[in-house]
Formats: structure tokens, C-alpha cells, sequence
């Protein structure tokens, strides 16, 4: 993948927990995969890099309550809009 190009517009599109939706702008493909690592905290649930508004990587949550863990999966996959709800697991013993 050519990142390079001075013409190429970054962006990073996350989605918070609340189902706001943020678009951050960022200079480079690097800046783009160091945001997203920040990013990647249980108060958002997804996280994409788009290229000139094409979306080329996302990273979805774990949407179990109070779980950071972050899956990488197609850029097009289904993706749940509006407030995420909250899901326990009940673990019996």
C-alpha cells in the first residue's frame, strides 16, 4: 500500500460508546495506526483509518461490559450504530 502520496487525505473514524460518531483528520498512515492504538479503550467501540474516505482498516470492541479487548475485522463488516448497550457475562462457579 502507497501511503506517500501528498494528495492522500487520513482520517481516523471512531464511534463512542454514548453512539457518537468522531472523524479525527491526521497528517500520515503511521499517525493514523498510533491514534488508533490511544483510541482503543472501553469508552469506544469501534475504530476505523479511512484513505480519501475510503475505509481500509477497523477494529471492533468486545462489547462486553468493561472488556478492552479489540478484534480487527473487514472494513465493510456489519457495524452496530447508536449507544451500545450493555452486556454482562455471568460466570458460574
Amino acid at each position: 500500500m502507497k501511503t506517500n502520496k501528498k494528495d492522500t487525505k487520513w482520517y481516523i473514524f471512531y464511534r463512542e460508546n454514548s453512539g457518537e460518531d468522531i472523524l479525527l483528520e491526521m497528517s500520515s498512515f503511521k499517525e493514523c495506526l498510533s491514534v488508533s492504538k490511544e483510541l482503543m479503550t472501553p469508552s469506544n467501540y469501534m475504530i476505523c483509518i479511512e484513505r480519501n474516505g475510503e475505509r481500509i482498516k477497523r477494529w471492533d470492541r468486545e462489547i462486553i461490559a468493561g472488556s478492552n479487548k479489540w478484534i480487527n475485522c473487514p472494513p465493510d463488516n456489519f457495524e452496530i450504530l447508536g449507544e451500545l448497550i450493555t452486556i454482562n457475562r455471568i460466570i458460574k462457579k
